[in-house]
């Protein structure tokens, strides 16, 4: 499982020695000095909305119905929007991971649609 804390590897982890003995749990230097030699760093997971089946397949529909669209010929203006939360950013997940690996959805953390107070600002995009 690639979400797991430096503390609870370490349980789990151990070297043999050159005379084959098990040393005692690494230390958490150690485990972030060997993994790293591997390829393999603790990364924040990236965040994305939960999607079922439904939702996927209409957002595809929706970014194929206008993948043609000719915007070369319309000017588009876009604006922005910010959400301001209660408790933001207190729940961040670590995965170990390749770099190319960032996507995957077992690297993801996934956000649920009810996280308590918050209020969201919206900005627009419009054709003129």
């Amino acid at each position: 499982m690639p979400k797991i804390l430096y503390e609870d590897l370490a349980k789990v982890a151990s070297f043999v020695k050159e005379d084959e003995t098990i040393s005692k749990p690494p230390s958490h230097r150690t485990l972030s000095r060997v993994l790293r030699s591997r390829g393999l760093v603790n990364y924040r997971c990236k965040l994305r909305p939960k999607l079922t089946a439904t939702h996927a397949r209409k957002r595809l529909a929706f970014a194929r119905e206008y993948r043609n669209f000719p915007w070369q010929r319309r000017i588009v203006k876009f604006s922005d929007e910010c959400l301001v939360q209660k408790n933001a950013g207190s729940t961040t997940e670590w995965c170990f991971r390749y770099p190319h690996e960032k996507w995957k959805h077992r690297m993801l953390t996934e956000a649920r649609a009810s996280q308590g107070p918050r209020q969201m600002v919206w900005g627009a995009i419009w054709l003129d």
